[in-house]
């Protein structure tokens, strides 16, 4: 019966995403942005705000001219220059204000009238692609700096700028987004066990199904600036977060309504002598990912749930407190981090993260590192298969290392991914393990760039015939389209005692428009599974669920993204016989607009 319904799932899915790539194909040419040069090494996938990549590592940094400056030669060397001046991001987490200083740099360029950039999605997907537009200028002729902005032309329609020149951006930051959701049969029709103790969930959704709308708005400052004649560059960000949400979501009804502060950083970068060489050194309320989210991911850093509004546009990923500091040296970077997550009140575990990463990045074929992180402080508690507590999560050591190979075995668009990790604790015999295999082709020359991945995880459950806890802790795995269980199933999983089978098929019928399907089976690794949500404490059967998710992206001009979402799960026979013999298929749609000036 599983497999005829896994059958069921995969073909209605694969019908759903060739039906929306034809649609694709010709609605969206009209709002779709010229194209700009692939990246030489690395091929584009679809287009992202700026917000969206925030934390996420650039993996290539692509540069082409608009026009000429009448001489082939001076062309050539114009784009030497720029692409020196904007490889310095390579390989490093994208950080709006930081982009926006390189690109000040390269403004300041002879020949050089004016320069933009533009974020896509990498292919595969888990970073992104930083493509800088430059416009040449005819002559190197000695112009007085221009000042842009409200500040310096006293002109309202400069918004969102308040000051632009060659040393300094200071801008207004206005984000935001709406949304339309509906459900049916939530937790697959027990959201009263599944959310049992959860004191976000004032009032559970049931049975059957629920609709409701949220929203957001985002006002703030930032930016950045160079001190003087100096290597130096401060910049930084603040903004205040109102969120609301109308009728019943997952855990709660009626009308909520939550405003604080979600941003609230500042950093500087010092360019160290040599090439590709610098500092960057930031403490505050923002935002963070390590990697591609397989042990941090930004997702998680912060809650949405409850009370706080907004539930599922999700707008809250900024970590309540981190310092991070990193040197590079050309291909090579040196990490430290500290964190603190933002949890929701009642419900704070009180952990803090902190540890370091060495990483190389050749920019072409291979990118490894490995990370040591530590837990100092929690009260995040581990039990054993009775249910006592044996510990708590304060002392738990994680070693992970992972490798990324682009362009295996010399074929163009075939990639592999590995990730490890190991855990053992201060205080109690742990011995603890998760790993990821992902492996995947993208072919880039064709049609709408198709790709498919197959990737496996596993992550450790505690076996209670031996004397060691075995159980792996996730700590802040995640991310969409990356280490979450599902859109729906991840409300009810962890990355713990897990193991999953994921197939992913993708399509982009333009720069601006992207289609995702993913197909995930979850299963359990020991009957023990203690620390789970809701009743799955102790199963019966380890065949817990499996997911379709079909995800259409489209980018909208420079400030607008909309994201669609179709998505069922089917719960397996240890989750019908954990909520007492019956539990329905959950379906969910999603409709979300998000605006970035």
């Amino acid at each position: 019966m599983i497999m005829s319904i896994r059958r069921t799932m995969a073909i209605s899915g694969l019908y759903a995403l060739f039906t929306l790539s034809a649609f694709c194909s010709f609605s969206a040419a009209d709002t779709a942005p010229p194209a700009p040069e692939t990246a030489q090494d690395f091929a584009k996938g679809t287009q992202l705000a700026p917000e969206f990549g925030e934390g996420v590592s650039i993996v290539a940094v692509s540069v082409r001219l608009d026009g000429s400056t009448g001489d082939q030669a001076r062309d050539d060397a114009l784009k030497q220059q720029i692409t020196e001046a904007g490889g310095g991001l390579q390989g490093e987490p994208f950080q709006r204000f930081i982009a926006e200083g390189v690109l000040g740099r390269i403004r300041k360029l002879p020949f050089v009238a004016s320069a933009t950039y533009a974020l896509y999605e990498s292919i595969p997907r888990g970073q992104v692609v930083m493509v800088i537009t430059a416009a040449p200028a005819a002559a190197a002729a000695e112009q007085p700096p221009k000042r842009e902005g409200v500040l310096a032309t006293g002109e309202s329609e400069d918004l969102p700028i308040l000051l632009k020149d060659d040393r300094t951006l200071f801008k207004v930051i206005l984000n935001g987004g709406l949304g339309a959701y509906s459900t049916r049969n939530p937790f697959f029709g027990h959201a009263d066990l599944f959310t049992t103790g959860n004191k976000a969930a004032q009032h559970p959704a049931g049975p059957g199904r629920t609709t409701w709308a949220e929203a957001y708005i985002e006002p703030g400052l930032g930016g950045i600036t160079r001190l003087g004649d100096t290597p130096a560059y401060p910049y930084g960000a603040v903004t205040y977060l109102e969120s609301a949400s109308w009728g019943q979501d997952l855990y709660d009804s009626g009308s909520r309504y939550h405003g604080d502060f979600e941003q609230l950083y500042a950093g500087f970068i010092y360019d160290l002598p040599g090439k590709r060489n610098a500092l960057n050194v930031s403490a505050g309320k923002q935002i963070y990912q390590l990697r591609q989210g397989f042990l941090i991911s930004k997702i998680p850093g912060s809650t949405n749930l409850g009370q706080l509004g907004a539930l599922w546009l999700g707008p809250r990923l900024a970590f309540d407190a981190t310092a991070v500091a990193k040197i590079k040296l050309g291909m090579f970077g040196i990490e430290g981090i500290y964190l603190k997550p933002t949890e929701y009140s009642g419900m704070e575990t009180n952990t803090r993260i902190s540890g370091g990463t060495l990483s190389y990045k050749n920019g072409k074929k291979v990118d490894a590192a490995f990370t040591y992180l530590t837990v100092p402080r929690s009260d995040k508690f581990y039990l054993d298969p009775n249910g006592t507590v044996l510990t708590t999560r304060e002392g738990l050591r994680t070693f992970s290392p992972s490798l990324w190979l682009f362009s295996l075995f010399g074929v163009d668009g075939l990639w592999f991914k590995g990730e490890y990790a190991y855990q053992d604790h201060e205080h109690i015999d742990m011995s603890a393990y998760a790993y990821a295999a992902w492996l995947g082709y993208d072919a880039a020359k064709l049609p709408w760039t198709p790709g498919i991945s197959y990737r496996y995880t596993y992550w450790s459950g505690d076996d209670p015939g031996t004397g060691k806890y075995e159980r792996y802790d996730p700590l802040l795995s995640g991310g969409q389209n990356n280490y979450v269980p599902g859109m729906l199933v991840s409300s009810v999983l962890l990355n713990a005692n897990l193991n999953t089978h994921k197939v992913t098929l993708t399509a982009k019928p333009s720069d601006a428009v992207g289609l995702t399907l993913e197909y995930s089976l979850h299963s359990a690794n020991e009957l023990n599974n203690r620390g789970a949500i809701g009743p799955l404490q102790v199963l019966q059967s380890k065949e817990l669920a499996q997911e379709l998710d079909l995800f259409f992206n489209v980018f909208i001009g420079k400030n607008y993204y909309i994201q669609l979402l179709l998505a069922e799960a089917v719960p397996g026979s240890a989750v019908t016989q954990a909520v007492g013999g019956s539990a329905a298929n959950w379906y969910a749609v999603q409709a979300s607009l998000y605006w970035f000036f």
